[in-house]
């Protein structure tokens, strides 16, 4: 029979006591519903551009449930030259290229909240289809932290979001305002802090 050192274990304990034990991370995908009804600043000779914030409000099967939430982004009206559409964009509609600063906030209704900014490793797009009035936003979020059970948080998340269009007021003398309404989804995977 081997015979175990005392010593080492009583190291092992005192460790333990000092050290305390690590608290493993944990990851886990998530899904959010999302809607609601943006303004988008429009120059209606160049198309849509300019600084947008976004409020809407969800569900999540995260467990701190429901939400509400703010993007704040600006929109380029002219991509890069470098920059092609994704190949998920529908054919024949106008894409505009997403600035990088791009950051969300998500605010469960028990009071944690989750930071996100743009991914840049990933692409990021807005589609018009003009025959429709409707818009395609895919865009990829970084999860950078929070409050409460997100404090320390990490990960990622791609929102999609297909818009549609809402005229308001006269025709002929168009507000400088577009509005969208929407309902899309988030998916994502987040890794709690320690």
């Amino acid at each position: 029979m081997r015979r175990v050192n005392p010593l080492l274990l009583v190291l092992e304990a005192v460790s333990v006591l000092l050290v305390g034990t690590l608290p493993a991370q944990v990851s886990r995908d998530f899904k959010m519903s999302i809607s609601s009804v943006a303004g988008w600043p429009v120059d209606f000779e160049n198309g849509f551009a300019g600084a947008q914030v976004n409020l809407c409000a969800g569900k999540s099967n995260l467990p701190s449930g429901g939400f509400t939430c703010s993007t704040a982004a600006y929109y380029n009206v002219e991509a890069p030259e470098d920059w092609a559409p994704d190949p998920d964009c529908p054919g024949g509609v106008k894409s505009e290229w997403i600035e990088p600063e791009v950051s969300h906030l998500v605010h469960f209704d028990n009071g944690d909240l989750m930071y996100w900014v743009l991914d840049k490793t990933a692409e990021s797009y807005a589609c018009y289809d003009p025959a429709e009035n409707s818009f395609m936003v895919v865009t990829h979020f970084q999860i950078i932290g929070g409050s409460g059970r997100y404090k320390g948080a990490s990960g990622t998340a791609k929102w999609e979001l297909p818009m549609v269009y809402l005229p308001l007021g006269d025709p002929a003398a168009p507000l400088a305002v577009m509005a969208t309404a929407y309902d899309g989804i988030v998916t994502g995977t987040v890794t709690f802090g320690p």
